[in-house]
């Protein structure tokens, strides 16, 4: 095998494509380097033959041993890069080849290596949920370690088709997506039309969008040339992303918002691909392809949801409060109905208890019924505190009855008391000659 072969290593990348072969300045490097050890090697056996009897130190011959060394350990079988990351070779700091991972061959001292994650990497921003802070805070220091303050988007009223494409441009307002062969597969319009407008996220609102995104990084020497750590790219991402939501968030409603968004999506995966590089010529490489990017939600604070919660639950409190109330108009019938069916039970057994004294009160007196029942009636009439009575032309002749009767009545109770005053008279005439009688015997 040959010794350019011997140093020349190909490497196999996620893709499983070769990379980019030794590069012309470590072949340079390492064939100085191969020929000062030939060199060495040649001066060594003419100074051995020079001094056979001499004791000194062969030099050349050690700086030969020193040189191999250096060559065998420039391949860095010692150090190789984690199988979860790739790198970047670097001469004196510049990125010149890349490096997939396990061993990998850099001349020492000269030559370095930059490790990056190769994986695919998550980030949420503006951060995840429990490192956002949401307390009062006026200024940045009050801020609590390793916590983010949210980001807090306006949103307007509803717009339509005409004030979207004005806002957004034509070229936004719809999608047409392809696949990797250029087929249509699917549109993505904005859509303007809201079902539900009075939940109140129709109206100028205040809400938090929560964005996820994943990146990868393909080339490390891109990377570490044109960005230098993921920090910085993430970093950056999340500049673009709110830059991106603040300018057309704030020129729709909530609603309006939470039905397109992905549309918005596309639009922040457009956007976010031009930043790093991957598309468009104004922006160098990152190295690094976008993996997806998604508004994963946004949140409403505590007063909206309440009042959308409320709007929701309004149905369900109106149908649970009509059927409680029918079901205590139903209580209330039957217990009217209960109520009413006793107190005519308790009528009629009056009633019937009445009939049986007027009958037996007419055949004691030896009047009529009616007339009897008139009396009854004006007796009431006549114990009642209530002293005015109205009645009708009926009533009239009722009253003449009810009078005629009570007339009756009490001829009736006089005569009946004359006739018990008599026999209490005779009887007391009776009892005064007995006592007379008596005492002429006495005399």
């Amino acid at each position: 095998m040959a010794i350019k072969d011997w140093f020349s290593f190909i490497k196999k990348s996620d893709e499983e494509k070769p990379t980019e072969k030794m590069p012309t300045i470590v072949k340079v490097v390492t064939g100085v380097v191969i020929g000062l050890t030939l060199l060495t090697f040649v001066l060594s056996f003419s100074v051995s033959s020079d001094t056979e009897n001499s004791t000194s130190v062969n030099i050349w011959l050690l700086i030969f041993y020193v040189l191999v060394t250096y060559l065998i350990f420039s391949y860095r079988f010692w150090d190789p890069i984690p199988t979860d990351k790739r790198g970047a070779l670097t001469f004196f700091g510049k990125p010149v080849q890349e490096l997939g991972s396990g061993a990998y061959y850099a001349p020492l001292y000269i030559f370095t290596a930059l490790p990056v994650d190769r994986r695919v990497r998550q980030k949420e921003f503006p951060a995840e949920p429990e490192n956002i802070y949401r307390g009062d805070m006026k200024t940045k220091e009050e801020l609590p370690k390793g916590m983010k303050p949210p980001v807090r988007i306006p949103f307007r009223d509803n717009i339509g088709a005409d004030d979207a494409k004005k806002f957004f441009g034509e070229e936004y307002y719809e999608f047409k997506l392809s696949n990797n062969k250029g087929e249509h597969i699917e549109t993505l319009r904005f859509e303007d039309h809201v079902e539900i407008e009075d939940d109140g996220l129709a109206k100028r609102v205040t809400a938090e969008p929560i964005v996820t995104v994943r990146i990868k990084v393909d080339r490390a020497t891109d990377f570490f040339q044109n960005i230098g750590s993921l920090e910085d790219a993430f970093q950056q991402i999340e500049d673009e992303i709110f830059s991106v939501i603040s300018n057309y968030f704030s020129r729709m409603s909530l609603a309006q918002a939470l039905q397109n968004l992905r549309w918005m999506s596309h639009i922040l995966f457009e956007a976010v691909q031009k930043r790093i590089g991957e598309k468009g010529e104004d922006v160098k490489s990152w190295g690094i392809s976008l993996q997806s990017i998604n508004i994963k939600v946004i949140n409403l604070d505590h007063g909206l949801n309440s009042s959308i919660s409320d709007a929701a639950q309004a149905p369900f409190v109106k149908n649970a409060k009509v059927i409680t109330a029918e079901g205590e108009k139903q209580k209330l019938t039957l217990e009217g109905q209960g109520a009413a069916r006793a107190a005519r039970d308790l009528e009629r057994e009056v009633l019937f208890g009445r009939g049986k004294g007027f009958k037996k009160i007419a055949e004691e007196i030896g009047v009529d019924g009616e007339s009897v029942q008139a009396a009854e009636v004006a007796r009431e009439l006549s114990s009642s505190e209530n002293n005015t009575v109205v009645v009708g032309t009926e009533g009239l002749s009722q009253l003449a009855g009810m009078a005629t009767a009570l007339v009756k009545s009490t001829s009736n109770k006089k005569s009946v008391t004359t006739d018990d005053s008599k026999t209490e008279d005779s009887n007391a005439a009776d009892d005064s000659r007995t006592e007379a009688y008596e005492g002429d015997d006495d005399d």
